[in-house]
């Protein structure tokens, strides 16, 4: 009985080629040979491109904050974006992000994913360094996230329309009353 081998298990690495083990070129009239500084060129610049978009899967960074302003006066400071805010039911809240210094009149688009509606923004970010928005959640209970694209990066903010007929259907959030959740 063979056992029966991974794909790269017939791979064979030194420190000129990457080749087949099974007679390299001249056994494999198909065999490629690659030349092992090119293979790991290849791997470092794979690892490379998903690691940079790795912190806009989870929604943090550390260099961008922002404060959630509620229709009745309270508000909420964010520092991890992968925390969804709860609102209620076609609530308007007002969205403070501050941004780092040098990002100071630079654009941002600032669009909405899944419902809801967002005005008020210039889109430029101010001499203080935020950019303010308007949010008006939808009617309906679920997830709305909202994209704000900043050069080559994406911050998603993510509200929940709270379901107050069946709270059970309510995820944790982030509120004035409980901003850890």
């Amino acid at each position: 009985m063979r056992l029966q081998r991974s794909f790269f298990g017939h791979l064979h690495f030194s420190r000129h080629s990457v080749a087949p083990r099974c007679g390299g070129p001249a056994g494999n009239p198909y065999a490629i040979k690659v030349p092992m500084k090119l293979f790991s060129l290849i791997s470092a610049g794979a690892v490379l491109c998903l690691a940079a978009g790795s912190w806009q899967l989870c929604g943090q960074t550390t260099d961008l904050s922002a404060t959630v302003q509620f229709s009745n006066g309270q508000t909420l400071t964010l520092t991890d974006f992968s925390n969804s805010i709860g609102v209620q039911p076609g609530d308007t809240v007002t969205v403070i992000v501050s941004f780092p210094l040098d990002d100071v009149g630079q654009t941002a688009r600032i669009e909405p994913l899944d419902g809801g509606r967002v005005f008020n923004s210039s889109g430029i970010v101010a001499a203080d360094g935020t950019l303010n928005f308007t949010f008006q959640a939808p009617a309906n209970p679920g997830q709305d996230r909202i994209a704000l694209r900043h050069g080559s990066r994406t911050l998603r903010m993510q509200f929940w329309v709270l379901d107050s007929a069946n709270p059970q259907n309510n995820p944790p959030v982030a509120m004035p009353a409980n901003p850890g959740s």
